[in-house]
């Protein structure tokens, strides 16, 4: 997959009693897709996913997946702390027609194992460097350098695979 253009990482509107406003989501991202956005980036950098539970995460995708009906690509976020939960966020984002999942750098562990990890296991995830705890990137290296270290390795499981 090649993404062009601009993916905006929309925000999420809530209602008063915090439960995400799918409505407005919805007219937000038809908006966007009006304005000429290239595609989609939900549970992106904006941030409010944060806020969200791991079924509210998925809802937003749905949502966003569903409004914006094949008309631009999504690229959804996975800042899960637990592999197994990217990993299972990617099958189900892939399944929602997602065209690709950005997957934050490790919080707690190394770069290396995680994207070598995420690789071979589903084509869906697509290793997006981004993030990690100050200081957990290892030393030696700049994150950078490291990063693109842990995406060859990660690509060279992928092709073996």
């Amino acid at each position: 997959m090649k993404l062009t253009g601009i993916l905006c990482p929309n925000v999420i509107p809530f209602n008063a009693d915090r439960s995400i406003n799918e409505g407005e989501l919805r007219r937000y991202i038809s908006w966007l897709i009006e304005k000429g956005i290239s595609g989609l980036y939900p549970n992106g950098s904006a941030g409010e996913f944060i806020r969200l539970s791991f079924d509210e995460r998925i809802r937003v995708v749905d949502v966003v997946a569903s409004e914006t009906n094949g008309r631009e690509p999504i690229q959804a976020g996975a800042a899960e702390p637990n592999i197994d939960l990217v990993l299972g966020v990617c099958g189900r984002y892939a399944n929602l027609g997602c065209q690709g999942v950005s997957v934050t750098g490790p919080y707690y562990f190394k770069v290396r194992r995680t994207f070598v990890t995420f690789a071979p296991a589903h084509p869906v995830c697509n290793l997006t460097a981004s993030g990690g705890a100050k200081g957990r990137q290892g030393s030696g290296f700049s994150r950078s350098q490291r990063v693109l270290r842990c995406l060859k390795a990660a690509l060279r499981t992928r092709v073996s695979n």
